[in-house]
C-alpha cells in the first residue's frame, strides 16, 4: 500500500562503466498524490515543483548537493534536480494517484 505523498525512486536503464561524458547518471523520482481530491492534489503539486521551499523536490535534492557522502565518507559527487515531466494519472494496483517525474543527476 502506498501512502501519498511518496517518492519511488526508479534508475532506468543503463549498462555497466558507462557514464555520461561529465560522469553522471540521470534518474526519475516519482512523485505520488492522492487522486481523491484533485484539487487539493494540484495545490501541493505546486509547493513540490517549487524550486525553494520546505515541500521543493529540487531544494530537498540539492541541499547537499556539493558533496554526496556514501555510509559517512565524501563521494565528491553532486546532486542536481533537472526539472520534471507533466502531471497524469498513475495507477499502482487499482488505486489512481496523481503523479509527476522529476529528473535528478548524480554528477561525479
Amino acid at each position: 500500500q502506498i501512502n501519498p505523498p511518496a517518492a519511488i525512486v526508479g534508475l532506468g536503464s543503463g549498462s555497466f562503466d558507462t557514464f555520461d561524458a561529465d560522469g553522471s547518471v540521470t534518474f526519475g523520482v516519482l512523485l505520488l498524490l492522492t487522486s481523491a481530491d484533485a484539487r487539493r492534489s494540484q495545490r501541493a503539486l505546486r509547493d513540490y515543483v517549487a524550486a525553494t521551499g520546505t515541500q521543493s523536490i529540487k531544494a530537498a535534492v540539492e541541499a547537499d548537493r556539493d558533496d554526496l557522502q556514501l555510509a559517512g565518507a565524501s563521494t565528491g559527487a553532486q546532486a542536481v534536480c533537472n526539472g520534471w515531466d507533466p502531471p497524469a494519472i498513475v495507477t499502482f494496483g487499482t488505486t489512481d494517484y496523481l503523479g509527476v517525474e522529476f529528473a535528478v543527476s548524480v554528477i561525479g
